[in-house]
């Protein structure tokens, strides 16, 4: 009961501190708002923290933005530590079947085994070194000479006997790259296009549920010099991994060597559903809400006879190239027209206006009685559109057979 009653008085003590630091988000003195906004920051939206809407009339400039900057550092280290590796400890060593199966429902990853002998899923096992999700996978599959079947259909992490080693791997968050080859081509003609051609194999783990990848690689020569390569766009649909072929140029100058080959990711993750109502406004003009780091607006509604149509549009700060592949996560987007007395008219079809890197545009129709007042709009978004930067480096140096 003591200790209870302490908890309470601790998450009271937090409440009250948040709402004394929103407070001074007001305040006359620019460092008295500097160091509220710090404090938010660093306490997040888990420590009771209610932060006023950034829309809401009469709020000066500076607190609106001083709110909009809050929220996007919530998102960004919610997004960050939502693409950390998974972490497996304390799992079960009675056998390999156990173990595999207590890291499935820990994780949220699916591991499919039923290609494995029993005999070998039976037996006792000793916990893997490192305690993330990869990497001790990987330890396990080269400890008892398996591998995974990366391209059937199945979202799983699917081990299958395989007496090959890896190639060389590494860990970028929840992610893996397995370098699978590497060799050139050289044209004694024009020595200028000969290439090096790098292959890879680019996994993440199932519960990310990713949509849209996109990959800028970058080679490394001895020298220091640096190639930017062309940007791969990869569209993740059902699996679990994809292919990746990098080519670069060869040179066989002195000191022109490749030595090694890094990158940076960006990756829109499917995400919790989120909903953005919108009331119906008098003078009809434009409205915005902002969630995670996307902002829908919702930008005219109308109506003729039985139909009412409405245009919404989905904005980002920054460009994302995943809006390229706007129609795998728009389709799925749920629209409402709600009436006086809360109930709901599905869109019936929708179309696009626009759609670019920062952002896309529909217009959505709804049948409703032509003697029904609607008061609001819903819009239902099961994606949380983010970027995520990452850098990965092969430590391993090209040979001199290049």
């Amino acid at each position: 009961m003591k200790h209870s009653l302490i908890l309470i008085v601790l998450l009271f003590s937090s409440t009250v501190m948040a709402e004394d630091w929103s407070a001074q988000l007001m305040s006359p003195i620019p460092a008295l708002r500097d160091k509220a906004e710090k404090q938010l920051i660093e306490m997040g939206p888990d420590s009771g923290v209610v932060l006023p809407d950034a829309n809401q009339a009469g709020l000066p400039a500076d607190v609106k933005r001083r709110i909009d900057r809050i929220r996007r550092a919530w998102d960004e280290r919610s997004a960050l530590t939502f693409l950390e590796p998974s972490l497996i400890d304390n799992l079960p060593t009675s056998s390999l079947r156990a173990w595999l199966e207590a890291a499935e429902k820990k994780t949220g990853n699916p591991i499919d085994f039923k290609r494995l002998d029993d005999k070998l899923l039976d037996a006792p096992i000793e916990s893997p070194k490192s305690t993330q999700f990869w990497k001790a996978m990987d330890e396990l599959a080269l400890r008892y000479g398996l591998n995974y079947s990366w391209f059937e259909r199945p979202k799983a992490v699917r081990l299958v006997p395989n007496k090959e080693a890896f190639g060389k791997t590494v860990y970028p968050g929840s992610f893996r790259f397995e370098m699978q080859e590497w060799g050139t081509t050289v044209r004694l003609a024009d020595p200028s296009s000969s290439t090096i051609r790098t292959g890879l194999i680019f996994a993440w783990e199932p519960r990310l549920r990713p949509i849209y990848i996109d990959i800028l690689p970058k080679m490394q020569y001895a020298d220091g010099t640096v190639k930017t390569g062309e940007s791969i766009q990869i569209l993740a649909g059902e699996g679990l991994a994809k292919p990746i072929d990098f080519i670069f140029p060869l040179t066989s100058e002195t000191g022109k060597k490749a030595e090694s080959l890094s990158g940076d990711m960006s990756v829109v993750i499917a995400g919790e559903q989120k909903t953005f109502t919108f009331p119906i406004p008098a003078d009809g003009k434009p409205q915005s809400l902002r969630k995670d780091q996307a902002v829908v607006v919702i930008k005219a509604v109308g109506s003729r006879q039985e139909a009412v149509e409405a245009n919404i549009a989905i904005e980002f700060d920054e460009s994302y190239n995943g809006l390229r592949s706007y129609m795998t996560w728009l389709n799925y987007n749920k629209a409402y027209a709600v009436d006086s007395e809360g109930k709901r008219y599905p869109s019936t079809s929708w179309e696009t206006v626009w759609q670019s890197d920062r952002g896309a545009e529909a217009k959505y129709y709804f049948t409703v009685p032509s003697d029904v007042k609607i008061r609001q709009i819903e819009y239902l978004t099961p994606t949380a559109i983010r970027r995520i930067d990452y850098s990965f480096k092969f430590e391993e140096k090209f040979s001199e057979k290049f």
